[in-house]
């Protein structure tokens, strides 16, 4: 969670709102090209690589 700013936003659905502040372990984040990337929970992933939505 950061300061809200143009440069720090994602646009997500309702659900995966919920999902990423919820306690699922979830987390994004804005990577240094300004495209989100998003972290699975330990349980999913243990090294918790970022990923991307390359559509």
């Amino acid at each position: 969670l950061g300061d809200t700013d143009l440069n720090n936003l994602c646009l997500v659905c309702r659900y995966h709102h919920l999902v990423i502040h919820g306690q699922s372990g979830r987390q994004v984040h804005i990577a240094s090209d300004g495209r989100p990337e998003f972290v699975p929970p330990q349980y999913l992933d243990p090294l918790q690589t970022p990923r991307r939505n390359h559509r």
